[in-house]
């Protein structure tokens, strides 16, 4: 495989040399925001040799025998560490390789001499490395005490290193050393590079590619012989590797990890993922000019997404996505100064220049800022959109441009969610997904825009929500629809499953969202009852909810909903249904809610109570209403008049709880006793109603309806109730007897019963028989009577000779008095005013006390007297004395 056949849209030579000419300010694409040269504040006692730079710590070889240690973390702190004569005896420093993990040292001299040293300065020459340079090293910590080197050297050998650092001393550290595979010699070694499972070895003409699943040991790599193996890439005639660097690890999803490779002729890039499969091939970034008369220096480094290229002492920089030139300056360098090279600290990202006097920073800043809109560009959509920022104007036309390009593609469900974080409006989404009939696409739109939209959007948030719950109960008719053409169902339960977990959410999650008015009116439409269930149950409309279960007759799910509560108005909606089909439940749930409206109740109890057909014990209605009156102390009239209805309706031939209500509710009951006479009435509840009439004192009525029934007793006891109208009791007793008497049966004993009643006469009683009754049957009432006559004229005749005797002493007595004479002093005065009793009408006792007449009325101790009625009684005596009115007074000669 040969690059030349992939070069794409590289800087050509002209190109790079018409860049020289601008100087060292190129304003054509120079971003000085993104790349700095900075030479370091540093003076170095003797010339710089070569330079390592990892986990931020810089690692200098000098000409003077010294490795230079800094910090970065603590630049101020500076350590320099000698390494033996006897290493450097013939040879200079050739090249140093750092650890990342251990920050042990490996260097290798120019005359094959090499040694390692330890964080603790400490330096231990390898032996069993002598006369070997080496080009390239690999550290691999296999434990805590051991570690590994594969080393590449400039003869080509590749050899293992097992070194040993239990030992706190350091001695004995060279466990074991073994050559592992020799490279043809005719190509110059360059380095060895391991990514994930898979080993690349880069020689100056090739790349090979060894891969292990064991990942504990180097040495697995090489289980053949390398130079048997068909490289993995060549370059083409008369072109040589010169260096290889690799980018930076990558910290986005954005960044790739990319080879550069300088070449004699080119500079190269590729991902090195692309290196791991079998179409790989790079891609040329510049051809370097060849017809140069004297040589130059040329270097590079690679950052996330630049290459960094040294030739001579002028530093550019490429855009790694477009190739393009953004960046170039001269090195500042002093008099008889020469640069060495470049290095960097892949980890850390910093990139250096160090020559023979210094070292210079390349800082880049911001690097990636352009990134998004050349992937734009170059229309890598899904590495643009991670480069992007957010909420950038870039992201946004990224994220449109890419679900156009989905769209016609014909993957909308993916067009549709990069349509969702766009500003695309929801209409322009909707018409375009509708027209190409991707319901499933517009729906999974429309969720990702309602996690987008913030709480405070009621109305947006409403209408999505709305919109989806539509579209998932569509979703369910055509799923219903497709299974109507095919008897094999099952494919469609699973997507029937996931249909339902998402309406689900929707509801759960969204429930504060949803109107309750459109939502119940689209899935009615949709025919969903079921979700209809589910969208009420989540709304907590127990009224819908009660509705669906009566429906289905599931009396015990209905019965749930009732426990958990619901509203009045449902309540009583239902009442009729739940007390007819699970009535003892029903009653005891009501019982558990004392502030039902017991009014709106009364219908369902009253259908049920006719309805049910069984006995009182046992009839549900008439408990309700018990608890409510016993318990609750209800005095409503209207449910005491309920209840006595359901009595009458259940007490025909059987009045005993109907009577035992009326006797419990006493003279004063809380019932309708007009309306209890008429349903006793109407439900032949005689003996009720004769108790109702008696506590309405219609006793007539209520003698004329026991004799109806032929019940006497009962009649002569309501008619011994009135005893304080002597009349009417009379009427009622005339009732019975007349009743009594009528039928010839046993005229005795009821002539004996009327006349203990001692209300009729015995000759009342006589009187009211029928002619052609038998005298034997009466004779002892007739002598009895007789002899009661006899005994009432004797006793009359002692009264009026006893009166006539009162009579005559009264008369007598009255004669005398008045042959009684009071005697007056002429000067005597009247008792109230003391005034003469002559000089005005005057009153005189037999007391022989006096008063002025008009004086008795002004002092009379009742302000309703009159005349005559204050002559009745002396003011100082009292009643006992008689009294002689003077009407006019004595004549003036007197």
């Amino acid at each position: 495989m040969f690059v030349s056949e992939d070069w794409n849209g590289s800087l050509g030579s002209a190109d790079l040399a018409s860049a020289n000419d601008v100087g060292t300010e190129v304003s054509s694409f120079q971003d000085s925001n993104i790349f700095c040269l900075e030479r370091v504040q540093l003076q170095f006692p003797v010339a710089l040799r070569h330079m390592d730079v990892e986990k931020n710590i810089l690692v200098m070889a000098l000409t003077c025998d010294k490795l230079l240690l800094i910090d970065l973390d603590r630049p101020e702190e500076i350590t320099d560490i000698d390494i033996p004569k006897k290493i450097l005896a013939f040879g200079t420093t050739h090249k140093v390789f750092t650890s990342n993990t251990t920050h042990i040292m490996f260097v290798s001299t120019t005359f094959g001499d090499n040694c390692l040293v330890f964080p603790n300065h400490q330096v231990r020459i390898l032996a069993k490395l002598k006369g070997m340079t080496f080009e390239s090293a690999l550290f691999l910590e296999s434990s805590a005490s051991t570690f590994e080197l594969l080393l590449l050297a400039t003869n080509g050998q590749i050899s293992l290193l097992q070194v040993n650092v239990s030992d706190a001393q350091l001695k004995h550290i060279e466990r074991s050393f073994t050559i592992l595979q020799q490279l043809d010699g005719s190509e110059k070694p360059l380095l060895l590079q391991l990514y994930k499972q898979t080993l690349f070895i880069f020689t100056s003409r090739h790349i090979y590619r060894l891969n292990s699943e064991n990942s504990d040991s180097l040495a697995s790599f090489f289980s053949t012989d390398v130079n048997d193996r068909k490289p993995f890439f060549t370059v083409q005639r008369g072109e040589e590797f010169r260096e290889i660097r690799f980018s930076p690890f990558p910290e986005a999803a954005y960044e790739k990890l990319y080879v550069c490779i300088l070449t004699n002729k080119r500079i190269m890039k590729a991902s090195i993922d692309d290196l791991l499969t079998e179409t790989f091939s790079f891609s040329a970034v510049l051809e370097l000019p060849t017809d140069s008369e004297k040589p130059v220096q040329r270097s590079v480094l690679i950052s996330s997404f630049h290459i960094i290229y040294l030739e001579g002492d002028v530093l550019f920089a490429f855009n790694i996505l477009n190739n393009q030139l953004v960046f170039k300056q001269t090195v500042p360098l002093l008099q008889r100064e020469r640069i060495l090279g470049l290095t960097e600290d892949r980890e850390q990202r910093t990139f250096w220049i160090y020559t023979t006097e210094g070292i210079h920073e390349i800082t880049i800043t911001n690097e990636a800022r352009d990134v998004a809109r050349i992937l734009f560009e170059q229309k890598d959509y899904e590495r643009a959109l991670t480069a992007a920022a957010e909420s950038s104007p870039m992201r946004n036309l990224i994220l449109i441009e890419y679900g156009e390009e989905m769209m016609k593609r014909g993957e909308c469900e993916r067009a549709a969610m990069l349509y969702a974080d766009s500003s695309k409006s929801v209409e322009q989404v909707a018409v375009e997904l509708l027209d190409h009939e991707q319901y499933d696409a517009l729906r999974k739109y429309l969720w990702k825009k309602l996690r987008m939209t913030k709480k405070a959007m009621s109305v947006k948030r409403t209408l999505l929500v709305n919109w989806i719950l539509e579209l998932i109960l569509s979703r369910f008719n055509k799923l219903d629809d497709e299974k109507q053409l095919t008897d094999d169902v099952s494919v469609f339960r699973e997507k029937e499953k996931q249909l339902d977990v998402e309406f689900a959410k929707l509801l759960r999650e969204y429930k504060d969202d949803l109107d309750k008015g459109a939502a119940y009116s689209i899935t009615v439409n949709y025919g969903r009852e079921e979700q209809l269930l589910q969208l009420a149950t989540v709304m907590d409309d127990r009224s819908y909810i009660m509705s669906y279960w009566i429906q289905r007759e599931n009396y015990e799910k209905a019965l749930q909903t009732l426990q958990d509560g619901v509203d009045e108005e449902t309540l009583v909606h239902h009442a009729n249904a739940l007390l007819t089909n699970r009535p003892s439940e029903t009653v005891g749930i009501w019982k558990q809610q004392p502030n039902l409206n017991v009014h709106a109740l009364i219908p369902a109890l009253l259908s049920y109570n006719q309805k049910a057909g069984v006995p009182v014990e046992a009839n549900a209605a008439i408990h309700y209403l018990h608890y409510v009156i016993d318990v609750l102390g209800c005095s409503d009239p209207t449910v005491h008049n309920t209840l006595f209805c359901m009595y009458a309706y259940q007490s025909r031939g059987n009045e005993e709880y109907l009577l035992k209500y009326i006797e419990k509710q006493g003279n004063n009951p809380l019932y309708d006793m007009d309306l209890g006479l008429r349903l006793c009435l109407q439900y032949e509840c005689k003996k009720s109603a004769i108790k109702i009439l008696v506590l309405l004192q219609l006793y007539s009525q209520a003698v004329d309806m026991a004799l109806e029934e032929q019940d006497s007793d009962t009649a002569m006891n309501i008619a011994s109730i009135p005893s304080d109208d002597k009349f009417l009791q009379k009427r009622l007793w005339r009732k019975i007897a007349q009743q009594l008497l009528a039928g010839h049966a046993d005229v005795k004993t009821a002539v004996r019963t009327l006349s203990q009643s001692n209300v009729l006469s015995l000759s009342e009683i006589l009187n009211m028989l029928p002619t052609d009754v038998d005298m034997d049957d009466i004779r002892e009432h007739v002598c009895a009577e007789l002899n009661n006559y006899r005994s009432a004229m004797e006793a009359s005749t002692r009264d009026m000779e006893e009166s006539d005797r009162i009579t005559k002493a009264l008369s007598r007595s009255f004669d005398e008095r008045k042959k009684e004479v009071v005697q007056l002093d002429a000067t005597q005065g009247c008792l109230h005013c003391n005034e003469l009793l002559i000089l005005k009408p005057f009153v005189v006792f037999p007391c022989k006390h006096a008063f002025h007449h008009a004086c008795m009325i002004a002092h009379a101790p009742s302000t309703h007297v009159t005349d005559e009625s204050v002559l009745d009684e002396c003011q100082v005596c009292g009643p006992n004395a008689t009294y002689k009115l003077i009407d006019e007074p004595f004549h003036d000669d007197f």
